[in-house]
């Protein structure tokens, strides 16, 4: 699109940028906090305007097995068709997201809309994006009723409220926000025929975990236990949660901990390392991230007990397994507790909504269409058009009323599917292709989602957890504190990490116990508690 006024804008990781840009409706000059709005269009859809919007976003990778750009895709035209919007889509390579953007953000050439973790904005999250002058708080667009459907969804549901705004009280975009189904996507599974063939049930401890993986070594499993370290365990808590701890920044009655730095991971790292020396760990866990092996090694039966993604991982094993292995029977396993017949505390969730958001930039042409346009997503056709894509060809209601994908949609034999997974054809077919898109996805994707019953009982065990009370929420840090626990927190966690694998192995002792704490205080783990408890408190203080 060709820009009014040339963008001024500083790196974004200087500090303070000043952006000038020309804006909807007034047409004056101003700053990201000082915009002039009027609603000047006609209600409803299509849009009768042709000005071209550009909209920078990534996409998943589920786009990209078949489709070279996101423009390309049903989905785009889907959005394009039923809003009447001229969108340009641009995206960053796969993989270059955070450094494309921070390229784009120093450009000086902001386009009109950028979907983005907004949250991990470098310079103080989503606030200091609007502090830096780089995209706009659409408080004024709500009170001047630019965008009607987000503002009734809000002021419907205060706790999605409270989530989303700002600590100085700003809405720096049209936030993503998660269904329950969506947030707790990630678990254990574990083999029903070898735990009947063992004389076991289904274990909910530790110890039961235990005894599940020597059974399954004395049956000749070649890798009893399989999950990624790294980020998939810290973040699923697929094991250490079993000895009452977070894996990683969790809240504990109001206080924020990290779990790696409690007492009780020592013990997770002691079993760990037992289990890995008795050969019921993969001896090769340190380069299975990325490898791909989980995937071979569990088809061809050489698993017992793995963690994986509901969709991405279990909804690809277990229709294949049906074909090749009907001998392998999977079934969910609950996270671990501490103690048998209590409900475990911890376990996967992901915050339902704070971080991601569809903004506007302050180089945005025209603000009114840009607002009308996003705002289409919460409305009930664009609600329904962006979780599931266009009705007739994708999804129809069934004769109770709940959406269905079509046979075209899932089947992997018929020409539309072309042999790919439902969450392949969902990221081409809906938003969910499109990283921090501005939506609510719907509390009924469970019924087309996860289409097989044992991926329904997944989502209904694995979300029966206390996880929620523990979860650290999307906080907003200032300028200064986003500065200091950006770089904190990457020394942190370069530190666990590496202490991890090597007690894990055996290379080094867990005699060093105490040097691998006081290697702690000296990264700063103190420090960015500190941080992130007072973030913490001012998030509990604005959402009461």
């Amino acid at each position: 699109m060709r820009k009014k006024a040339k963008q001024l804008v500083a790196l974004a990781l200087a500090g303070m940028m000043l952006l000038l840009c020309g804006c909807g409706g007034g047409g004056t000059t101003v700053s990201s906090t000082e915009y002039d709005f009027e609603v000047t269009m006609a209600p409803g859809y299509p849009i009768d305007n042709t000005q071209e919007i550009e909209w920078w976003v990534p996409i998943n990778v589920g786009v990209t097995t078949k489709y070279g750009n996101l423009t390309d895709t049903p989905f785009a035209a889907m959005l394009k068709e039923n809003t009447g919007a001229n969108i340009k889509f641009i995206h960053p390579p796969t993989g270059q997201e955070a450094s494309q953007f921070n390229i784009v953000v120093s450009s000086g050439q902001l386009p009109d809309i950028m979907s983005y973790s907004w949250g991990n904005y470098a310079n103080g999250g989503s606030a200091g994006a609007v502090r830096d002058n780089l995209i706009l708080p659409i408080n004024k667009i709500l009170e001047k009723g630019g965008a009607p459907a987000l503002k009734a969804l809000l002021d419907s549901n205060p706790v999605w409220k409270d989530s989303v705004y700002t600590d100085e009280g700003w809405l720096p975009g049209f936030p993503s926000v998660g269904a329950l189904s969506q947030v707790v996507y990630s678990g254990p599974m574990i083999r029903k025929d070898l735990l009947d063939k063992a004389g076991l049930g289904i274990p909910e401890t530790i110890a039961e975990i235990e005894t599940a993986l020597y059974a399954f070594k004395e049956q000749g499993i070649k890798i009893p236990l399989e999950v990624e370290l790294g980020k998939h365990m810290v973040a699923g808590n697929a094991v250490v949660g079993g000895f009452g701890i977070g894996a990683s920044y969790y809240v504990d009655n109001g206080k924020v901990k990290y779990g790696p730095a409690q007492p009780e991971f020592k013990e997770f790292l002691a079993t760990m390392n037992k289990w890995f020396n008795d050969g019921l760990y993969d001896r090769e866990f340190s380069t299975l991230q990325g490898s791909g092996r989980m995937t071979s090694e569990l088809l061809a039966g050489n698993i017992g007990l793995a963690f994986g993604a509901n969709g991405g991982n279990w909804g690809k094993y277990l229709p294949a397994l049906e074909e090749t292995r009907p001998d392998v029977k999977f079934v969910t396993m609950p996270f671990p507790t501490t103690e048998k017949g209590k409900k475990p505390e911890f376990g996967h969730m992901e915050n339902r909504a704070g971080g991601a958001y569809t903004a506007i930039t302050t180089g945005c042409d025209n603000i009114e269409l840009a607002a009308k346009l996003l705002d289409y997503a919460y409305t009930e056709e664009g609600h329904l058009a962006t979780n599931y894509g266009k009705k007739g060809r994708d999804w129809e209601y069934d004769a109770d009323g709940i959406v269905r994908f079509t046979d075209a949609f899932t089947n992997q034999n018929s020409e539309m599917n072309g042999g790919q997974s439902v969450s392949d054809m969902m990221g081409q077919h809906t938003a969910s292709g499109s990283v921090a898109f501005g939506r609510v996805q719907d509390e009924g994707i469970l019924n087309v989602l996860f289409s097989r019953e044992d991926q329904k009982e997944n989502v209904r065990i694995w979300t029966q957890t206390n996880m929620a009370e523990h979860q650290f929420p999307n906080v907003q840090y200032t300028t200064e504190e986003a500065q200091e626990i950006a770089s904190l927190k990457t020394a942190i966690e370069t530190h666990m990490h590496e202490m991890m694998y090597k007690f894990i192995a055996g290379t080094e002792s867990l005699d060093k116990w105490d040097t691998y704490l006081a290697n702690y205080e000296t990264i700063g783990l103190s420090r960015a508690l500190e941080i992130m408890q007072a973030a913490y408190d001012r998030y509990v203080a604005r959402t009461k």
